[in-house]
């Protein structure tokens, strides 16, 4: 899935705001997992491949969403197939809709009519609860089938890094950020930018002290001021200076000892358009 943002919005590239797209719909809570189209080359025969969508880190006791995501690789349709989740050291693995066999920290499940014609995907969103201490929780989806031609992709494993949040995050100006950008049309969070890494629009500028941001390229059309409304918090309003009005307004929240993460709204454009953002402070 792509989206298209404005052609004006070109002018903001240095800001990360020419966005290719991100996958928003993670919702299948209550019943079959979505199945999609998709466009890649076919492998002779029955080959199904497993990915986990999501991001790679987390704070103690979070919650936190994941796309499984079952592709048929291969030139075959694929009859009934299971998948097993597995989520060592997580403090929880939640499967909404789906009949699954426990053993320890592994689910193995079905989903309605697991069949999946070739060239097609199917998705599913899980919760996996982080721990209350720091650790690392190790997660990992298998597709299993008889007959599969590649079982190398059958498996596709994820570490994630549980670590407390810092009390604060001090921006001592002139600070340069490296920054990760994309947008779309629905609301969504950084989590589906991760699940979507063809999406980022990389970018990096500069925090000035009079609260100014500052970046080669950047439009004279449009004034961009940033601040810390909090120890925790992060904001950057950019305004068109022939209106005076907000264009871009990123708000953000402490994701990590040098990072904020949060959503993006786009208050300028006459359709509606949200985004999602990471910026980490750089040496």
């Amino acid at each position: 899935m792509k989206y298209k943002v404005p052609s004006r919005l070109g002018s903001l590239l240095s800001l990360g705001l020419l966005v290719q797209g991100c996958a928003t719909d993670t919702s299948d809570a209550a019943g079959p997992a979505e199945v999609e189209a998709d466009a890649f080359a076919l492998t002779t025969g029955l080959d199904l491949s497993a990915a986990i969508q999501g991001q790679n880190s987390a704070v103690p006791g979070e919650n936190i969403d994941y796309n499984i995501l079952i592709r048929n690789l291969g030139t075959t349709n694929a009859g009934s197939f299971t998948v097993t989740l597995t989520a060592t050291n997580a403090a929880s693995l939640t499967v909404p809709g789906a009949s699954c066999t426990v053993s320890g920290p592994s689910r193995t499940c079905t989903f309605g009519s697991s069949s999946l014609m070739r060239g097609f995907a199917f998705r599913k969103s899980v919760q996996v609860g982080a721990p209350a201490s720091s650790g690392t929780v190790s997660l990992a989806a298998t597709v299993n089938i008889g007959g599969d031609v590649l079982p190398a992709n059958n498996t596709f494993p994820l570490s994630v890094l549980v670590t407390p949040l810092p009390a604060a995050v001090s921006i001592a100006p002139p600070q340069t950020t490296d920054n990760l950008v994309c947008a779309g049309s629905a609301p969504f969070t950084f989590a589906d930018c991760v699940a979507a890494p063809s999406s980022y629009v990389p970018s990096s500028f500069t925090l000035n002290a009079d609260h100014t941001v500052a970046q080669p390229g950047a439009s004279a059309t449009y004034s961009y001021v940033w601040s810390q409304p909090t120890p925790t918090t992060f904001d950057l309003t950019i305004t068109t200076l022939a209106t005076g009005q907000p264009y871009v307004v990123y708000q953000g929240t402490i994701s990590a000892p040098k990072c904020f993460r949060g959503t993006i709204a786009y208050p300028g454009l006459s359709t509606p358009r949200y985004g999602a953002f990471q910026m980490c402070m750089t040496p």
